[in-house]
């Protein structure tokens, strides 16, 4: 039973979004475009604004396994 369990909530993650302009495959959308996301300050720009948004290197990381 556990396993079952374990199984169905790895399976069933997936990326959701709270906003629909969070989600950057939307930003080019009427919707998430300037004046119309204005309305509601769902344009990128406001959902983010006051986050530092910045990609980190990938750390390479050591591994013991034989290759």
């Amino acid at each position: 039973m556990r396993w079952l369990l374990v199984f169905v909530l790895l399976t069933s993650c997936e990326q959701r979004y709270r906003y629909a302009c969070q989600n950057p495959d939307n930003w080019e959308l009427k919707q998430c475009q300037k004046p119309l996301c204005e309305v509601n300050q769902d344009c990128p720009e406001h959902i983010f604004a006051g986050t530092k948004l910045e990609v980190q290197p990938v750390k390479e990381v050591k591994s013991d396994c034989p290759k």
